[in-house]
Protein backbone atom coordinates (compact mmCIF):
# COMPACT_ATOMS: atom_id res chain seq x y z
CA UNK A 1 0.00 0.00 0.00
CA UNK A 2 2.05 2.86 -1.33
CA UNK A 3 -0.13 5.52 0.31
CA UNK A 4 0.97 4.19 3.72
CA UNK A 5 4.61 4.55 2.72
CA UNK A 6 3.97 8.12 1.59
CA UNK A 7 2.13 8.93 4.82
CA UNK A 8 4.87 7.42 6.99
CA UNK A 9 7.62 9.33 5.16
CA UNK A 10 5.72 12.63 5.48
CA UNK A 11 4.93 12.01 9.14
CA UNK A 12 8.58 11.29 9.98
CA UNK A 13 9.85 14.22 7.91
CA UNK A 14 7.60 16.67 9.73
CA UNK A 15 8.53 15.11 13.08
CA UNK A 16 12.22 15.65 12.28
CA UNK A 17 11.68 19.35 11.61
CA UNK A 18 11.29 19.66 7.87
CA UNK A 19 8.99 22.51 6.96
CA UNK A 20 7.42 20.83 3.93
CA UNK A 21 7.57 17.13 3.00
CA UNK A 22 6.34 15.49 -0.19
CA UNK A 23 6.56 11.79 -0.86
CA UNK A 24 5.67 9.73 -3.89
CA UNK A 25 5.94 5.95 -3.67
CA UNK A 26 5.58 3.29 -6.32
CA UNK A 27 6.37 -0.41 -5.91
CA UNK A 28 9.87 0.09 -7.35
CA UNK A 29 10.90 3.34 -5.67
CA UNK A 30 10.32 6.22 -3.28
CA UNK A 31 10.72 9.89 -4.21
CA UNK A 32 11.01 12.37 -1.35
CA UNK A 33 11.28 16.17 -1.38
CA UNK A 34 11.74 18.24 1.75
CA UNK A 35 12.10 21.94 2.48
CA UNK A 36 14.52 22.70 5.26
CA UNK A 37 14.01 25.50 7.77
CA UNK A 38 16.37 27.75 5.79
CA UNK A 39 14.21 27.30 2.66
CA UNK A 40 16.41 24.84 0.73
CA UNK A 41 14.60 22.13 -1.21
CA UNK A 42 16.17 18.68 -1.20
CA UNK A 43 15.00 15.70 -3.22
CA UNK A 44 16.01 12.08 -2.93
CA UNK A 45 15.13 8.95 -4.82
CA UNK A 46 15.51 5.48 -3.39
CA UNK A 47 15.09 2.32 -5.46
CA UNK A 48 13.07 -0.42 -3.79
CA UNK A 49 14.17 -3.93 -4.60
CA UNK A 50 11.58 -6.66 -4.60
CA UNK A 51 11.46 -8.60 -1.40
CA UNK A 52 9.05 -10.45 0.76
CA UNK A 53 6.35 -8.49 2.50
CA UNK A 54 7.09 -8.73 6.20
CA UNK A 55 4.08 -7.31 8.06
CA UNK A 56 5.89 -7.25 11.41
CA UNK A 57 8.44 -4.90 9.84
CA UNK A 58 5.65 -2.72 8.45
CA UNK A 59 4.07 -2.54 11.91
CA UNK A 60 7.41 -1.67 13.52
CA UNK A 61 8.12 1.13 11.02
CA UNK A 62 4.64 2.56 11.64
CA UNK A 63 5.33 2.42 15.38
CA UNK A 64 8.58 4.34 14.89
CA UNK A 65 6.86 7.03 12.80
CA UNK A 66 4.21 7.48 15.50
CA UNK A 67 6.90 7.69 18.19
CA UNK A 68 8.80 10.27 16.14
CA UNK A 69 5.65 12.33 15.72
CA UNK A 70 4.32 12.12 19.28
CA UNK A 71 7.29 11.36 21.53
CA UNK A 72 10.08 13.32 19.87
CA UNK A 73 12.21 10.40 18.72
CA UNK A 74 15.46 11.79 17.28
CA UNK A 75 16.65 10.97 13.75
CA UNK A 76 19.60 9.06 15.24
CA UNK A 77 17.29 6.95 17.42
CA UNK A 78 14.94 6.33 14.50
CA UNK A 79 17.86 5.25 12.30
CA UNK A 80 19.05 2.83 14.96
CA UNK A 81 15.52 1.38 15.26
CA UNK A 82 15.15 1.07 11.47
CA UNK A 83 18.46 -0.82 11.27
CA UNK A 84 17.19 -3.18 13.96
CA UNK A 85 13.99 -3.76 12.00
CA UNK A 86 15.98 -4.53 8.84
CA UNK A 87 17.55 -7.50 10.63
CA UNK A 88 14.21 -9.05 11.62
CA UNK A 89 13.87 -12.49 10.10
CA UNK A 90 10.91 -13.41 7.97
CA UNK A 91 8.85 -16.55 8.21
CA UNK A 92 10.54 -19.74 7.03
CA UNK A 93 9.91 -20.91 3.46
CA UNK A 94 8.24 -24.14 4.61
CA UNK A 95 5.71 -22.17 6.67
CA UNK A 96 4.96 -19.85 3.76
CA UNK A 97 4.40 -22.90 1.54
CA UNK A 98 2.01 -24.41 4.09
CA UNK A 99 0.13 -21.11 4.26
CA UNK A 100 -0.23 -21.17 0.46
CA UNK A 101 -1.51 -24.74 0.68
CA UNK A 102 -4.13 -23.84 3.30
CA UNK A 103 -5.27 -20.68 1.49
CA UNK A 104 -5.75 -22.55 -1.79
CA UNK A 105 -7.70 -25.32 -0.03
CA UNK A 106 -9.92 -22.69 1.59
CA UNK A 107 -10.61 -20.92 -1.69
CA UNK A 108 -11.39 -24.24 -3.33
CA UNK A 109 -14.01 -24.85 -0.65
CA UNK A 110 -15.48 -21.39 -1.21
CA UNK A 111 -15.95 -22.28 -4.88
CA UNK A 112 -17.71 -25.60 -4.11
CA UNK A 113 -14.72 -27.85 -4.74
CA UNK A 114 -14.53 -31.30 -3.22
CA UNK A 115 -11.73 -32.76 -1.09
CA UNK A 116 -9.80 -34.00 -4.13
CA UNK A 117 -10.03 -30.53 -5.74
CA UNK A 118 -8.93 -28.89 -2.50
CA UNK A 119 -5.89 -31.15 -2.14
CA UNK A 120 -4.86 -30.59 -5.74
CA UNK A 121 -5.33 -26.82 -5.34
CA UNK A 122 -3.29 -26.84 -2.14
CA UNK A 123 -0.47 -28.89 -3.63
CA UNK A 124 -0.40 -26.67 -6.72
CA UNK A 125 -0.24 -23.51 -4.61
CA UNK A 126 2.48 -24.96 -2.42
CA UNK A 127 4.58 -25.98 -5.44
CA UNK A 128 4.08 -22.58 -7.08
CA UNK A 129 5.13 -20.81 -3.86
CA UNK A 130 8.24 -22.95 -3.45
CA UNK A 131 9.09 -22.54 -7.14
CA UNK A 132 8.75 -18.76 -6.89
CA UNK A 133 11.00 -18.68 -3.82
CA UNK A 134 13.55 -20.85 -5.63
CA UNK A 135 13.57 -18.50 -8.63
CA UNK A 136 14.07 -15.48 -6.37
CA UNK A 137 17.18 -17.17 -4.97
CA UNK A 138 18.60 -16.95 -8.51
CA UNK A 139 17.65 -13.23 -8.71
CA UNK A 140 15.06 -13.90 -11.39
CA UNK A 141 13.12 -10.85 -12.55
CA UNK A 142 9.80 -10.65 -10.63
CA UNK A 143 7.74 -10.69 -13.84
CA UNK A 144 9.47 -13.86 -15.05
CA UNK A 145 9.08 -15.57 -11.67
CA UNK A 146 5.36 -14.70 -11.61
CA UNK A 147 4.92 -15.90 -15.19
CA UNK A 148 6.68 -19.19 -14.46
CA UNK A 149 4.58 -19.67 -11.31
CA UNK A 150 1.48 -19.12 -13.46
CA UNK A 151 2.63 -21.76 -15.94
CA UNK A 152 3.26 -24.20 -13.09
CA UNK A 153 -0.17 -23.42 -11.61
CA UNK A 154 -1.71 -24.30 -14.95
CA UNK A 155 0.30 -27.40 -15.81
CA UNK A 156 0.02 -29.20 -12.45
CA UNK A 157 -3.81 -29.40 -12.49
CA UNK A 158 -3.87 -30.26 -16.20
CA UNK A 159 -1.27 -32.96 -15.61
CA UNK A 160 -3.28 -34.34 -12.70
CA UNK A 161 -6.42 -34.36 -14.84
CA UNK A 162 -4.60 -36.20 -17.62
CA UNK A 163 -3.29 -38.82 -15.17
CA UNK A 164 -6.35 -39.25 -12.95
CA UNK A 165 -9.22 -38.04 -15.10
CA UNK A 166 -12.10 -35.93 -13.84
Amino acid sequence: ETYRVEETVCRMGRAFGFEHVESFAVPSGIFISVRTRDGDMRTGIERVRRGMTHLDRVDEVNRISRRAEHEGLTPHEADRELKRIATMTSIPAWLEAIAGFLCACGFCGMFSGNIRDALLSGITAMLAQLFSMMLSQFHMQPFVATLMGGFLSTFVPHGAQALMGG
